[in-house]
């Protein structure tokens, strides 16, 4: 199933992640569901769970815990996507505009609109896709494995899957302290290849392998300095050409993200390929350094 949209990131604040993505190929998924007739947003349980349960299998696998679906939460989301829907509104045509709703427009309703500024947006894909499909971007991967995202909303309908990953967050002083590394230590039959997104991280190079990153989440910024990473393909014992970001050195001049060091293979992944990382820098005034293994698919 080819992808021939692309992804759109609103802004560069790490827990303010605003984003879309336009493909094609989804499932034409019903709008009707949990949980009862007299609700206007009819949602779609089956869609939800299935999505959630895919999330919650890569935060298990970088040891952070499960999130669970929300109600309340669900249910702007599915007022949402069925507003998309509805109204057939093209990601690859308003851009980041379908992160609102136009209050003339049918189906138009608050919380679906509240919903769509917390939400990140997939078009043209079925549920399960759309969550594989984020975890192989940079920009709209950033805090999907938040250790302080305790639930969050999920809506379905036709092609267009909504997903609220804000408003069951835990910021500010009371977020857990937490570094995540992903593709994780040990990991296996990880696609090597990065999907499309906007903004694309590196002009000029149109084809990239997926994003290795360290994510420090918590209460409060960090400073790095001295940062270097290189990734070593084990299989032909090549290093593989890279390109890294971290906080004051971004790759883009405007996407400065705090809390996170990346290093983004120039060319996808080779496929059946051992990998090795090697991220090593100053944070805080103490040395900080993480080598790990994983493999592709």
């Amino acid at each position: 199933m080819g992808m021939t949209g692309k992804a759109a990131f609103t802004g560069a604040v790490l827990l303010t992640v605003l984003s879309l993505l336009p493909s094609c190929g989804a499932s034409e998924n019903s709008s009707s569901g949990w949980p009862g007739i007299d609700d206007p947003a009819r949602v779609n349980f089956s869609a939800a769970y299935n999505a959630v349960s895919r999330f919650n299998e890569y935060r298990e696998s970088v040891g952070v815990q499960k999130v669970d679906l929300d109600y309340d939460l669900s249910r702007g989301c599915q007022l949402h996507a069925d507003y998309l829907k509805h109204n057939s509104i093209s990601l690859n045509v308003v851009g980041l505009d379908a992160h609102t709703e136009d209050s003339t427009n049918p189906l138009y309703s608050e919380d679906g609109e509240r919903a769509a500024h917390a939400s990140i947006i997939y078009e043209g894909v079925a549920p399960v896709d759309a969550i594989d499909r984020w975890m192989r971007t940079f920009y709209h991967r950033l805090g999907l494995l938040d250790p302080n995202i305790h639930y969050v909303g999920y809506g379905s309908s036709g092609s267009y899957q909504v997903m609220d990953v804000l408003q069951g967050r835990i910021r500010g002083q009371y977020s857990a302290e937490y570094t995540v590394l992903y593709p994780n230590p040990g990991a296996s039959g990880i696609a090597g290849n990065f999907e499309n997104e906007i903004p694309w991280p590196v002009p000029g190079d149109s084809s990239l392998g997926i994003p290795i990153t360290a994510e420090f989440f918590g209460p409060r910024q960090h400073g790095f300095d001295a940062v270097e990473g290189w990734l070593q393909d084990l299989t032909t014992q090549r290093i593989v050409p890279t390109h890294l970001q971290y906080p004051g050195q971004p790759l883009l001049a405007d996407w400065d993200i705090p809390g996170v060091i990346a290093l983004i293979p120039a060319d996808p992944l080779e496929d059946g390929h051992s990998y090795r990382v090697h991220l090593s820098a100053v944070i805080d005034r103490q040395p900080w350094k993480q080598s790990w293994d994983f493999s592709t698919r």
